[in-house]
């Protein structure tokens, strides 16, 4: 309509970087604190990831240290470990996490968001990397576990390429 004035457009906010790896991360670690029995299948992959110094590197070095010693691996016992050892465990209790990261979710769906996550975290080339070194693992001695990490490493960078994770990811 002639002498109309349009309404103030508003640009759309930019996703800060180093914000959304630090929540991505706080995802990634509430998956291992809430399904501790996915950790011997990930961690090599966890251990890779170049976490900035602060309370989130803290927490995934000490789930990495108890994985070892513990006795079982149960979700109450990590996180009581990782509250006894002076650890933040704010990011298990957040109400926004993705379904795969929250306490209810299947081992088979808190695995997929692990490896999900982890694409995003890792990036394109360093997925390209660990994609290159697990298949020289598997075809060096047929190692079913570096058969499986293969499947996860290409299902992480499709993922990747896709531009996902979309609304599951709580925002992050």
């Amino acid at each position: 309509k002639p002498g109309a004035r349009a309404a103030p457009r508003h640009p759309r906010p930019v996703p800060d970087g180093a914000a959304q790896r630090q929540a991505r991360a706080a995802i990634l670690l509430a998956i291992c604190a809430h399904h501790p029995t996915l950790l011997p299948e990930v961690e090599e992959p966890l251990a890779l990831l170049d976490f900035p110094e602060g309370p989130l590197r803290a927490a995934r070095d000490a789930i990495l240290a108890w994985l070892p010693v513990a006795p079982r691996l149960d979700s109450g016992e990590l996180i009581a470990h990782l509250a006894e050892s002076g650890i933040s465990v704010e990011f298990v209790r957040k109400p926004e996490l993705p379904p795969g990261a929250r306490p209810g979710a299947t081992p088979a769906e808190a695995l997929e968001a692990f490896w999900q996550i982890f694409g995003f975290l890792r990036g394109d080339m360093d997925l390209l990397e660990d994609i290159r070194m697990a298949s020289d693992e598997f075809n060096a001695g047929g190692n079913p576990a570096a058969a499986q990490r293969l499947v996860r490493l290409k299902a992480a960078l499709d993922a990747l390429r896709r531009g996902e994770p979309g609304d599951d990811e709580g925002g992050a």
